[in-house]
């Protein structure tokens, strides 16, 4: 058991954040993103992420962005919310035009 414990803290220790590490070993280590143990830390409330990697679910529960994010180009992972801000600006001018008056 003390092997397998040694052996996860090089293995740690030795990807930091996904690249190698250079100089000393470090004596804690990080996680690389959407990995399993990245995902346990952070539900045991034991690692935290900047702002920047942290995807708020539609229940509104907080948790570090999903693998399949990741791959989203912007526009489609935008596009729903930007189709949403034109309908409402379109009805916003409808409305101010009184095209409800014209019909």
């Amino acid at each position: 058991m003390f092997g397998m414990a040694m052996a996860r803290i090089a293995a740690i220790s030795m990807v930091a954040a996904g690249r190698p590490v250079s100089g000393t070993p470090a004596v804690g280590g990080s996680v690389p993103i959407c990995q399993p143990a990245l995902e346990r830390q952070w539900e045991e409330r034991q690692t935290t992420l900047p702002a920047e990697l942290i995807y708020i679910s539609s229940a509104g529960v907080p948790m570090p962005i999903p693998r399949d994010l990741m791959a989203i180009s912007p526009e489609e992972l935008d596009g729903p919310r930007r189709e949403v801000e034109r309908a409402e600006e379109a009805i916003k001018q409808a409305e101010a035009g009184h095209a409800d008056d014209r019909t």
